[in-house]
């Protein structure tokens, strides 16, 4: 995961497509930053975690993620 200037950037590649068919990608940030809306792959995101800060991702037949959120 980086941060590079005003956004939270993460990439996961899997190794081959649809394995896991869920991944959890959480983001943690410093106490007084706050995230805006985050996207995988350009489509918004869909937010879990008892903390509300996981971003799950339904794998399918796609094996890149690239995880966004500005801050």
């Amino acid at each position: 995961m980086v941060a590079q200037g005003q956004r939270v950037q993460a990439t996961v590649e899997l190794e081959r497509p649809g394995a896991p068919s869920e991944l959890h990608v959480k983001l943690r940030l410093p106490g007084a930053m706050k995230r805006g809306a985050i996207t995988v792959n350009g489509q918004p995101a869909t937010i879990g975690g008892i903390h509300g800060n996981t971003v799950i991702i339904q794998t399918g037949d796609r094996r890149r993620f690239e995880v966004m959120a500005p801050v």
